[in-house]
This record gives structure tokens, C-alpha cells and sequence, in this order.
């Protein structure tokens, strides 16, 4: 998929492809650096304003952060012991149930620090400054039938054979909103922009001005009509709408206030037949708009009949980019010269306050806005050499549908014993600068800017000599990737997508669920120390490219979210928005791990969160019942603009309610890291005390292993050199149910060959 148009106006991308030099090995990788730690520095400012802003509204720990008891649950030990080595004919693992113990004391210990050390710790673990992410954008679509049919309502004080249709418009990008939830004010504000609508009367789709002086588009008997329609709509002003991704924009519904929206969920299907029928008309008037000619209409329309669109694109109609720590780097965006973007991700939504003047240090001169900087990397058409362009770019919101985690590297969740020192620097000087920096507002912008990126350095410092070889070997591994000519950059939505390019970034250097250690690099001391170690360091890996379509596989784990985030036609709902409309249709007395990860946060006070509310083994439970799904809902939370989380009732948080959201959803992260620090640290004080065992043992996958849930269990049975698993506690779809469904998408790609040489026609 392509990114959607107008997410970048690339307007301060240069178009002229000679103002550029020659990419080596070398001059990608000082880019890579600089745009990486340019990030981090601007990351670590606003931990350093999240924490001083906490630090005022809440000095005293919360009832949660009062209760050392959080770290007990059962899942925990299930995936601890399925995630553990295996010897071969044995479901069992080769660790002494002794060293889970030695697990949970090494999590209680890191655990166990002052409110303060805690507190400074869950921002420095909010970024993942070691972590590998896939991206989800917005983005425009591409196939009939697939996206939400307009949202339609009934014109006020119209009933009977008279009753008008109007499609629902957003205030903020101007278009009709495809979505099952958009939000609406309820104060009373109107929506005066002058446009067209889309109306139904009489049985006639019929197109008119909300304002009686614009002219209309049609010229027929009607037009009595159409000028009566004109001043009722004068008339009743429709209340100011927005989409789910203009709602992160304050500037789009002014005069309007966040505070006047609420949340409204609308039916996937409207139950009014008069209402289902207007929908069809415009969305066959809507297909006809997005497509160069009829024969794309009919391919297009073939692909969205014949096949699911996981099956073509697995993530679904989303723009896919890779993301490392700060780091994004994608294709298919406009202005680049047919290559890769690679720039920065918008700022975690830590703190109440947007303050990006601070944050950035650099402003665009005409339009205000903070300017950051950015590289396009592409080929050049006659020389096809890699080359590099420089291009800083105004600072927008992506508006991320999700950021699922692919690799977690453990920064701050103490596996490794002999940097805990290191990350105990690192937290007391964000602990210190925090305490001691003073913001003056009656100071200038650039005087308050200069003293925040002076403390933010302090800790940059600190940060570097912590995890600075491990963020080389990760750059130095991509910089080799980008060079690959394996590695295409242009982007073709049949051959290399978006999607296609972020799995060829990723394959083949995270095949292991923790990278798999041997005798050598156990015994020899010099080996293990950070810049001789060969391998990109992490804690673990869920999955090392974008998961399959479930018809090419027959160990689906059906319970993910992320799955039927990628499986269902989704609506441009975001992964935690996603979450919550799943949520409605489970029933009542049947919890799960996606009720208490998305609820905890928004319990209405600091009280509600005890023993009580919720016990306190369900916490861990949560987290550990299907890790990968926690880390990515925990980071999509907290890369969601604060505009778009509300309460149950639908309404905006208040400031109190949102800093006490944020508290609770970096005390999660933290427990979780806490208990993966935990079982890191054992598994390699095991691997270190007895090395001779390390060649004996099967070490888990992250296809497999990576996505299991904590109720599963897998028998892995080595055959000479041939290793067989078996998954057991899946439901598992039939056999022949997959290769009926496979042979249809083989016939599907076949006829698509054929139309396209027939009629020169390109699918996408």
C-alpha cells in the first residue's frame, strides 16, 4: 500500500534528484546515526516534561504503585516454561524449576526501587529504544466494497415520503466519514463551511449547497426543489463532525473544542433499507471517483469479490513501515524519487502538554511549523547507483492505526547484569535534570529551548555509553539492507508494496525468539562484550517479518488480536479502537486480556485502581497471556494523540484523568519489562554456568513461539537434522478448507496476468 495522499505534502522535499550524493556503507550509516539520536534527544525532552508534569500532579505513588505484589501470576510461569529451550522428544525444558524462582527474584528486585527511580524508568522504557516495530497508517482506499460505506444521517424535521438523507461530513478534512466511529459535538457548534451534499429525496440521489447564494450542480425541473433543500440546510447546520484522524488535529475543529466531542459508534450496517441503499449509490459514485478508467474499476472490483484482501496484502489496506527505536523507514511515499523515506516518528504522547516548540529546534520560517530532519535514500534511473538526499520536512501526525511490536529489546528491564550500573546512571540523571530544570514562561521560546535540550543532553550522554553498540549493530544491519540489491526500493503494489519492502528489512536476522547463544560466545569473555557480539542484540522476537494471511498457514493463533486486526475489515479503526468494538461483542460474564489492558488505564480515580478493582494476579495475567499482543497495544496507547482516547461515556479525559491514564499504562509496560528482564538474565546466568549443554538444546523460533498463547503447548521432535513441532490447545482450520482456498487465490492471480496483458492495465 501506498501512504495515503496529503500525508505528506512534501512540499520541503526537494524534487531535483542532483542534490544528492553517492550512498557507501559509511555515509548511510553517519545519517542513520544522526537522524537516530537527533530523535532520542528530543524523545528524552519530553520524558524530562512528563516527568516534572507527574511529579506536580501526582507526588505521591497511586494505589497501584503502592502494591509490590503486582508481579505474581500464573501465565507468566506457563510462557516461561514455553518459551525455555527445549530438549528433543521432550515437552519439557531443560531448566530446574529453580530458576524460574531465580526469574521472579530478579524481576522483584528490579522492581523493588523508590517511586522517583520507578517513575523515571517507565519513560526511558516507553520509547524502546531497542525495539522493532511494523507501523500501521492511514491510508486512501483502493478497492470497492471493502472500506465502511458513508456514514448517513436523517435530515431534522423530516419524516414520511419527505424525509431527506445527508451524508455525515468531517469538519476537519472536509470529506465523507467511512468509519464506524467519528465524533461529534455536543455544544452546540455548527459546521458553516460552505460545501455540497449528498442528499436523498424522493428516491433520487441528488447533489446541493448548503448555502442558498452556491449555485447547483444540476439543471432540471428539480430545481424548486434543490432551492428549498438549500435553505433548509441553511437552515439546520449539521454539528461540527470530525474523523478519527482529524480528531488529533486541535486547529481542525476550532471554534470547536476536543472537550464539546463525544465518540459516536455507528453500526456496520445501518439497519434502514432506505438508509442501506443511499450508502450503495454513493459508494458506487465514490469507486468510479477513485480509479483511472472502467477496465481498473472491473479488475479492482474482481480482486475485492473473488479474494480477501489479506490474502494479497497481509497486513491489510494499510501503509506498513518499519520502525526501530525513533527510526522510521518506508517506502511508497510521494516526492522521494520512486525510493525510501527514512525520517523520525512523531514524538509518545507522554505528557498533557504538546509544547513542540521546545521539543524542536528548528521551525519553518512560512508556516511556523517545527521542521525535523529527513533522507530520502533511492536508485538513480540511468546509473542505478544508491544515493542520498538530505530533505527536512515540516513535522505532521502520521495518524498511526497501530505500531505492533516485532522484536523487544529489553532496554531498561535489567537482563543484563552488568549494565544495571549503566541504567541506574541513566535513570538517576533523568531523575536529577527533571528535579533541577526550571522553565520560565515569562522567558522566551528559544531561552526555555536551550535549557531543556542542555538537561536532555546530560541524559544523552548517559544513554549513549548504555546503548550505544547495540543501536549500531541494529543501523550498521540496516544500512546493509538498504544497499542489498536484493533489497528493491521503488515501490509496485504486486511486487513490492510497502508491506514487501518493511519484510525485507526485517527477514532472515530475527529468526530466533532470543538470539540463540553457543559455546563460543558464552566461554570467550571477549566475544561477549558488546561491540565483538555478532549478532543485533534483543530480548526477544515475536515475529520476524508482517504475519501471513492465514489461507497459506495451519497454525493461525486465531485468539491475537493483531490477527483479526489484520484479517477483518477494519474501517480505518485504530488497533485500540479496533480492540474495544471487538470487546462489545464479547459477552459479559466472559473477560479477557484486552478488557483489563484497555480498562485498567481508564478507571475513573487513583482509588479505583486495588485490590478490589481488580486482583492483582489478573495484571500479569493480562500481560503475559499473549505478550506480543500486550507490547502492541501498550505502544500503540502511548503513540495515540491525546485527542483521541476518551472515557467509557465517549467524552474527552480531563488532564487529571489523562495523566492518570498514561501512569497506569507505563506501569504496565514497566511490570512487563520487569518480568522479561527477569527471565532474560535467568536464562543466560544458566547459559554461562553450564555452556556444554548449550548444543544439545532446540532453541524456540519466532514464527512459532513468538504468537503462542499462554493455555498452549508445543512438542518439538528433532529428526536427524530435520526439527518437527507440534502445537497443542489451537484450533486448527482443515486441510482441505486451506489448499480450496490457496488454489482459488493461485486462479485469482492468473486471471489478474491475464487482464493486465490483455489491457495493459496495471493492478494495484
Amino acid at each position: 500500500m501506498s501512504l495515503r495522499s496529503g500525508q505528506y505534502n512534501g512540499e520541503h522535499i526537494s524534487k531535483d534528484p542532483t542534490q544528492s550524493e553517492m550512498a557507501t556503507t559509511e555515509t548511510l550509516l553517519d545519517h542513520l546515526k544522526r537522524l537516530y539520536w537527533e530523535a532520542a534527544e528530543r524523545e528524552i525532552c519530553s520524558m524530562i516534561m512528563a516527568f516534572k508534569e507527574i511529579s506536580t500532579y501526582h507526588p505521591e505513588a497511586i494505589a497501584c504503585e503502592e502494591d509490590n505484589e503486582l508481579l505474581d501470576g500464573e501465565n507468566y510461569g506457563k510462557i516461561f516454561d514455553l518459551w525455555s529451550p527445549k530438549l528433543p522428544w521432550s515437552t519439557l525444558s531443560f531448566i530446574d524449576p529453580a530458576i524460574y524462582q531465580r526469574a521472579k527474584e530478579a524481576a522483584k528486585d528490579h522492581f523493588a526501587v523508590t517511586l522517583k527511580h520507578r517513575r523515571a524508568r517507565y519513560f526511558l522504557q516507553s520509547s524502546g529504544f531497542l525495539d522493532v516495530d511494523i507501523s500501521h497508517d492511514y491510508t486512501d482506499p483502493f478497492l470497492p466494497t471493502y472500506y465502511q460505506s458513508c456514514c448517513v444521517e436523517v435530515l431534522p424535521d423530516t419524516t414520511g415520503p419527505d424525509q431527506i438523507l445527508r451524508v455525515v461530513y468531517c469538519r476537519g478534512c472536509f470529506l465523507a466519514i467511512r468509519s464506524v466511529v467519528y465524533y461529534e459535538c455536543q455544544e452546540g457548534c455548527k459546521d458553516e463551511q460552505v460545501r455540497t451534499w449528498d442528499i436523498l429525496l424522493k428516491h433520487e440521489l441528488i447533489r446541493v449547497s448548503n448555502s442558498v447564494n452556491f449555485p447547483s450542480e444540476r439543471t432540471s425541473k428539480r430545481i424548486g426543489y434543490e432551492n428549498a433543500i438549500g435553505e433548509k440546510l441553511s437552515g439546520d447546520l449539521a454539528p461540527v463532525r470530525l474523523c478519527g484522524m482529524c480528531v488529533s488535529d486541535p486547529e481542525a475543529y476550532l471554534p470547536c473544542s476536543r472537550s464539546h466531542l463525544k465518540k459516536i459508534s455507528v453500526p456496520r450496517r445501518h439497519p434502514n433499507r432506505k438508509v442501506r441503499k443511499f450508502q450503495q449509490k454513493l459508494d458506487r459514485i465514490n469507486d468510479k471517483a477513485i480509479h483511472e478508467n472502467d477496465v481498473q474499476l472491473m479488475i479492482d472490483t474482481a480482486v475485492s469479490v473473488f479474494a480477501e484482501i489479506a490474502r494479497i496484502f497481509p497486513a491489510g489496506p494499510a501503509h506498513c513501515a518499519l520502525m526501530f527505536g525513533p527510526l522510521v523507514i518506508e517506502n511508497g511515499v510521494p516526492n522521494t524519487h520512486a525510493g525510501a523515506l527514512i525520517t523520525t516518528r512523531p514524538i509518545p504522547c507522554l505528557s498533557y502538554s504538546r509544547a513542540t516548540s521546545l521539543l524542536y529546534k528548528s521551525e519553518d520560517l512560512i508556516s511556523g511549523r517545527p521542521m525535523t530532519s529527513a533522507l530520502i535514500f533511492f536508485e538513480n534511473e540511468t546509473s542505478h547507483q544508491r544515493r542520498l538526499q538530505p530533505s527536512p520536512r515540516a513535522v505532521e501526525d502520521r495518524g498511526f492505526l497501530a505500531s505492533i511490536k516485532q522484536v523487544y529489546g529489553g532496554a531498561f528491564s535489567g537482563y543484563r547484569e552488568e549494565l544495571h550500573q549503566k541504567e541506574k546512571t541513566v535513570i538517576d540523571l533523568l531523575v536529577k535534570v527533571s528535579e533541577s530544570l526550571t522553565l520560565d514562561p515569562f522567558k522566551s521560546v528559544t531561552v526555555n529551548r536551550k535549557a531543556l535540550h542542555s538537561a536532555a543532553d546530560v541524559v544523552l550522554e548517559a544513554l549513549q555509553e548504555l546503548i550505544g553498540d547495540g543501536v549500531d549493530t541494529h543501523l550498521e544491519r540496516l544500512s546493509a539492507k538498504l544497499l542489498q540489491r536484493e533489497t528493491v526500493l521503488r515501490w509496485n503494489a504486486r511486487s513490492n508494496s510497502c508491506q514487501d519492502f518493511t519484510n525485507s528489512l526485517l527477514r532472515n536476522d530475527f529468526t530466533g525468539l532470543y538470539p540463540e547463544a553457543n559455546q563460543g560466545h558464552i566461554v570467550d569473555t571477549e566475544a561477549t562484550a558488546p561491540r565483538e557480539c555478532p549478532w543485533a542484540r534483543y530480548l526477544f522476537c515475536f515475529k520476524d517479518r508482517i504475519d501471513p494471511p492465514q489461507v497459506y498457514r495451519n497454525n493461525t493463533q486465531h485468539r491475537s488480536i493483531i490477527w483479526q486486526f489484520y484479517e477483518t475489515s477494519r474501517n480505518n479503526l485504530d488497533l485500540i479502537e479496533f480492540t474495544e468494538r471487538t470487546l462489545e461483542q464479547v459477552p459479559a460474564d466472559k473477560s479477557t486480556s484486552w478488557e483489563i489492558l484497555l480498562q485498567r488505564p481508564m478507571l475513573a480515580s487513583a482509588k479505583s485502581c486495588t485490590a478490589e478493582a481488580l486482583p492483582k494476579s489478573t495484571i500479569v495475567d493480562a500481560l503475559w497471556e499473549l505478550p506480543r499482543d500486550t507490547m502492541s497495544l501498550l505502544q500503540t496507547q502511548l503513540l495515540r494523540r491525546r485527542e483521541r482516547l476518551s472515557s467509557p461515556q465517549g467524552y474527552a479525559l480531563t488532564k487529571e484523568e489523562w495523566i492518570l491514564n498514561r501512569l497506569r499504562v507505563l506501569q504496565q509496560l514497566d511490570i512487563f519489562a520487569c518480568l522479561a528482564g527477569g527471565m532474560g538474565l535467568a536464562w543466560l546466568a544458566e547459559f554461562e554456568q553450564y555452556p556444554e549443554d548449550l548444543e544439545e538444546l532446540i532453541f524456540p523460533h519466532s514464527d512459532m513461539y513468538g504468537t503462542m498463547h499462554a493455555s498452549e503447548r508445543i512438542k518439538v521432535v528433532q529428526l536427524g537434522p530435520v526439527k518437527v513441532a507440534r502445537i497443542y490447545g489451537r484450533q486448527l482450520r482443515m486441510w482441505k478448507q486451506v489448499g480450496s482456498a490457496m488454489a482459488r487465490d493461485g486462479y485469482l492471480r492468473k486471471f489478474l496476468d491475464m487482464i493486465q496483458d490483455i489491457t495493459g492495465q496495471r493492478w494495484h
